[in-house]
């Protein structure tokens, strides 16, 4: 059958409507209340649109009350809370998916949603008068919300509910300390280091007593969510036969940390936090008789299983030694815990066929040792050859020179039967208690050693630059079978740095002209052993990057910045050699001048931009034994864009843009070009506040 032809002899013609309501109540400093309504009817839409044909309507009220105000003032308390509420529903048309007239079907299932939400905070406004009060009291806040909806679709419908209840207690005491009294033996040191900063800080030495700061927080969540599926879009008397799929979540998070400053230059820091997962289990399966089994009670209570923790102590030594050295000592550890409740079998412990089952558990921690300085070169120059000297003025526009190294030490034991000791949770010891501990494997360990000198100066005629140094060695071991595979990497950054030079002009058309340049060089070796026992694999990358840039501002309001960036990049790897080399050159003018008398009476300012992009971006591969490297890929493309915008008037702002680029791939013979020309216009309309 063929159609030349089909025309309509009623054709629709409704009108679509929409209806956008809003308010807000204001009573003074006791609460507020909003609310919104936003109807849109199917046949509504926009100039060039089409209708959605689906009445959506969408309520919302949402209030926020301080239930201190009912409270008596002698209780100094803040409590805000906020209630809310939404609804929005969907009548469509037609079916989904159909041709079908939504209203000559009963019982239909159409889409909707409400959720309501509640949230309160209790915390004291004013310090207590005593120490009880002070101490106890004003540093808790209790917050608690919960928030329940329900979701449905054609097919399916949602129900959840999130309930939390949070108590924080964050304590900052007050400077109490007490004097070391060790002036006297400071006074009969050499008069070098009495008189020093070490000696000066020595002699007035303070013992502190109270922390800096004293953190917990307790935290209980329960989020539930029903999920319910159905074969057809209208509802049937069996559709109770259809059982949800439940997703339950209850924790209870406990967390705890303290800092302490027993000295000025000696800080002490360390955080605890566990996490409980309190939901029950169903016997059906191993995994859950063992989490059954597992499940604690604290004063009675069920406090269920443990299913994370996590601990952190860090331990910072910063001694002023004198104006020119600032030696520090930085440390700390990390320890985790995670147990898989729901998704792995049971782990039987090693060495006994009919010993006891645990849980699935992973072990990690890791252990941060930095010692480092900072170096005055210019101050500990005029220590020594005086303030007058020549050499003093030298080096007086010198930067400090900041020396560190770094090891860091990790691991990660998966299926772990053991305890952890109180070593291992402190990541104490050498590599090898990272990599075994009470006769257990890790899954895999790590050692960085970070070796880092940074340093810069300021030079005559406003030049500044900087310049650093850097080297990270990385020994990564994986457990094959029963041994490890050492993988050595390597990476060096020498040189890195930048060098920038501004200056301002009094006379001439240009006011100001600026110069910079940034390079960087880095080579990289990774040698990857193979399990077989064959000789390991390779890989070497060496990196070198410029980017000097160029920027000056003329007298008559012009702005002109350019930039050039250049890369070359070296891949050895497997005795194939990648080489890769990228180009960019890029430059913008500007210039604003206002408009003639005749367009707009007070002148406003036309923005003009002008920029230009070329960009060169070639990779080979050349294989051993060939001299001509294979090109993989060569694209050039050169781009030109041209922009003007001003403010017409106070609500009408116009913009004209010209792009021009041209796309070459010359690795695949394909050459493109592309023109864009826009104009636009924006009209902002204010109709005022109606409270």
């Amino acid at each position: 059958m063929w159609i030349d032809d089909i025309r309509l002899t009623r054709p629709v013609n409704q009108v679509g409507t929409a209806l956008a309501i809003d308010g807000r109540l204001s009573a003074s400093d006791v609460g507020d209340l909003t609310f919104g309504f936003i109807r849109r009817g199917g046949q509504f839409r926009q100039l060039g649109q089409e209708p959605s044909f689906q009445t959506t309507n969408n309520f919302n009220v949402s209030s926020t009350l301080r239930l201190d105000r009912f409270l008596p003032p002698g209780l100094g308390l803040f409590v805000p809370t906020t209630i809310g509420y939404t609804r929005g529903s969907t009548d469509p048309q037609l079916v989904a998916g159909t041709d079908i007239i939504a209203s000559d079907i009963d019982g239909l299932r159409k889409p909707e949603s409400w959720s309501t939400s509640f949230s309160m905070t209790v915390r004291r406004s004013r310090q207590g008068t005593d120490w009880v009060t002070r101490g106890l009291v004003d540093p808790l806040t209790i917050t608690g919300s919960y928030t329940t909806g329900r979701a449905q679709r054609e097919l399916s419908q949602t129900t959840n509910s999130n309930s939390n209840l949070g108590l924080t207690y964050n304590l900052a005491p007050g400077s109490t300390s007490i004097s070391l009294g060790l002036g006297g033996l400071i006074g009969g040191l050499p008069d070098w280091f009495s008189g020093s900063e070490a000696g000066t800080g020595l002699r007035n030495a303070r013992l502190s007593l109270a922390p800096r700061s004293v953190r917990f927080n307790s935290r209980l969540s329960r989020n539930q969510s029903d999920f319910t599926t159905f074969l057809v879009p209208v509802e049937l008397p069996s559709d109770g036969n259809f059982a949800p799929a439940t997703s339950l979540s209850h924790l209870w998070v406990n967390s705890a940390g303290l800092t302490w400053q027993p000295l000025g230059l000696l800080t002490l820091s360390g955080d605890l936090s566990s996490t409980r997962d309190l939901r029950h289990y169903t016997d059906s399966t191993s995994i859950g008789r063992l989490t059954s089994l597992s499940r604690q009670s604290f004063l009675g209570l069920d406090v269920g299983v443990e299913k994370s923790r996590s601990m952190s102590t860090q331990v910072s030594i910063t001694p002023g030694i004198n104006s020119w050295l600032r030696p520090r000592y930085i440390t700390g550890s990390r320890f985790g815990l995670n147990r898989d409740l729901t998704t792995r079998n049971p782990v039987r412990v090693d060495g006994d066929t009919a010993g006891a089952f645990v849980l699935p558990q992973t072990y990690n921690n890791s252990r941060t040792r930095e010692l480092g300085a900072a170096v005055n070169i210019a101050r500990l120059v005029q220590s020594i050859f005086g303030d007058s000297s020549g050499v003093t003025s030298i080096f007086a526009r010198a930067r400090p020179l900041d020396l560190s190294t770094r090891v860091t030490r990790s691991s990660i034991f998966d299926l772990a039967t053991f305890e952890p000791s109180l070593g291992y949770r402190l990541a104490l010891g050498g590599l090898d208690e990272f990599l075994v501990q009470e006769g257990q494997l890790a899954r895999g360990a790590r050692e960085v050693i970070t070796d880092r000198v940074s340093t810069g100066a300021t030079f005559p005629m406003g030049i500044r630059a900087q310049l650093s140094y850097g080297l990270v060695r990385t020994l990564q071991f994986t457990r094959v079978g029963v041994e490890f595979l050492e993988t050595q990497i390597r990476a060096k950054e020498w040189p890195v740095g930048n060098v920038r030079w501004n200056t301002s002009i009094v006379s001439g058309p240009v006011a100001l002209i600026g110069m910079g340049l940034v390079f960087r060089r880095t080579e990289g070796t990774t040698l990857t052993p193979r399990t077989d026992g064959g000789q390991a694999s390779l890989r070497l990358n060496k990196l070198k990057s410029l980017a000097p840039n160029l920027n000056l501002a003329f007298r008559n309001g012009v702005t002109l910045t350019a930039g050039y960036s250049s890369s070359n990049n070296e891949i050895l790897n497997n005795g194939n050699t990648t080489f890769v080399e990228t180009s960019q050159l890029n430059g913008t003018m500007s210039y604003s001048f206002p408009l003639p008398r005749s367009i707009s009476r007070r002148r406003r300012l036309v923005r003009t931009s002008v920029t230009a992009l070329a960009v060169t971006s070639t990779s080979c591969l050349q294989r051993p034994g060939e001299a001509e490297c294979l090109t993989i890929n060569d694209i050039r493309r050169q781009e030109i864009n041209a922009s003007f915008d001003t403010d017409v008037s106070q609500i009408l702002q116009g913009g004209l843009s010209f792009s021009y680029a041209i796309n070459d791939a010359r690795h695949l013979d394909r050459k493109t070009s592309q023109i864009i020309i826009s104009l636009s216009f924006s009209l902002s309309l204010f109709a005022g506040d109606f409270r």
